[in-house]
């Protein structure tokens, strides 16, 4: 699966002409334009290993890969988002349960939310596996606005059952008439169309002091919006227009983390940017966070593909050297159910993400098949459960060794939460 994705995407042809913009915007989108469509895309934990950390990596891959679901396991909302559960259950949650049919495709829209940053709605269907839905045409209060949207699948008795997640670009009211057209399901065309009013849940937003400023190789940034809710956390990032050419390049490009000020990363929901703006969505923070860490760091384009695969022993610690930037210590296996849950740290300084990206920790079998059945989960700074199948025989862990990465001290700027 792992080598037909990749083969996949090595075949997608980029324009000669256009890669240097491409280069110079990661995933960045250009100016808005209207019936701008975004398609959602899948990957795994070993896809973001593999594209992250092998020769064809680009910063348009590597944003969106962050931000995308894994094949392999259901997303569940209450584990994985904490911000979304907590508008799934506001009194302002637009129950529809509307029946939409076109070509014979018949699809339910179920719950629509919208929680100031974000719209989501979940929504059943027959067809089985992994069939889209796309694209998009949103309208509010009539107006076709922009957007950037993705898919995520469900827990479902029966076929398939999704989530989509609508990221305006912009400022939408807290009230509005909604109307959502979709295109294509899977391979079948048609219209279905949905519509209602919707109200932005009561997730008790609080605008922080912002106007902190940063510098990453000589590029200055200012952090010019700031807010934290029940429902996420919301950062917007201001580069200097004139110097966005230092932050993509043949050689390297510029990516986020977040901390709290214990060192606890604070997990990335979703992340974008237009020219020199970039805006994230993170989950919620916790009363006891009294700063958010703003960390941009550059990742080399291109490395060399060094794999590390080793048995994965009965004895604890077990310590994986990936060179220069440190050790995976494993620290404990035991099994839960149907899986095993598996706790590791990395000895380095570099603060990984949430999901420890962009690093990775894969276990297999014997004949390299990945295992891995869900998100790695922070549990301390830089320190990690992972869970993985439960089969009998030899299992292995796969890695890679990292390239040398480091945040500079002028970069790192503080949010102060009053």
């Amino acid at each position: 699966m792992v080598k037909e994705i990749k083969q996949a995407i090595d075949e997608i042809e980029v324009p000669v002409e256009k890669l240097d913009g491409a280069i110079a915007k990661g995933i960045k989108q250009g100016k808005p334009k209207k019936r701008r469509y975004s398609t959602p895309i899948f990957a795994s934990v070993a896809i973001i290993g593999l594209i992250l950390c092998s020769g064809f990596v680009s910063s348009k891959m590597a944003n969106v890969l962050a931000n995308m679901p894994f094949i392999g396991f259901m997303y569940k909302i209450e584990e994985h988002d904490v911000g979304l559960h907590v508008a799934m259950m506001d009194e302002n949650k637009v129950t529809l349960n509307q029946v939409l049919e076109s070509n014979g495709v018949a699809i339910t829209i179920e719950d629509i939310v919208y929680d100031g940053t974000r719209i989501v709605f979940t929504y059943t269907y027959d067809i089985k596996g992994h069939d889209l839905i796309y694209p998009l045409t949103i309208k509010v209060d009539g107006e076709e606005i922009n957007f950037s949207h993705s898919l995520r699948e469900l827990e479902a008795e029966n076929g398939f059952r999704g989530l989509t997640e609508v990221i305006p670009v912009e400022k939408l009211p807290d009230s509005f008439h909604l109307e959502v057209s979709i295109y294509q399901i899977g391979n079948t065309e048609g219209r279905w169309v949905f519509s209602t009013d919707i109200t932005k849940v009561n997730n008790q937003s609080k605008e922080l002091v912002v106007g902190q400023e940063g510098m990453i190789d000589g590029v200055h940034y200012t952090v010019e919006k700031a807010e934290v809710s029940k429902t996420g956390t919301t950062i917007e990032i201001v580069f200097d227009p004139s110097k966005m050419f230092k932050l993509y390049s043949t050689e390297k490009f510029i990516q986020f983390n977040f901390t709290d000020q214990k060192g606890m990363p604070i997990k990335i929901l979703y992340s974008s940017g237009t020219d020199n703006v970039f805006q994230f969505i993170l989950a919620p923070i916790t009363d006891e966070v009294t700063e958010i860490h703003v960390l941009p760091y550059f990742f080399p384009t291109t490395i060399e593909l060094i794999e590390i695969i080793e048995e994965l022993k009965g004895t604890f610690p077990q310590v994986v050297s990936q060179g220069e930037m440190g050790d995976i210590v494993i620290t404990n296996v035991e099994k839960v159910g149907n899986e095993y849950k598996m706790t590791f740290h990395s000895t380095s300084d570099f603060p990984f993400d949430a999901g420890f990206i962009p690093n990775y920790l894969d276990v297999i079998d014997e004949s390299g098949n990945i295992l891995i059945t869900d998100y790695p989960k922070a549990i301390g700074p830089n320190e990690y459960e992972q869970k993985f199948q439960a089969i009998s025989g030899k299992l292995f862990i796969k890695t890679i060794k990292l390239p040398k990465m480091e945040i500079e001290e002028s970069a790192k700027t503080v949010i102060p939460i009053k």
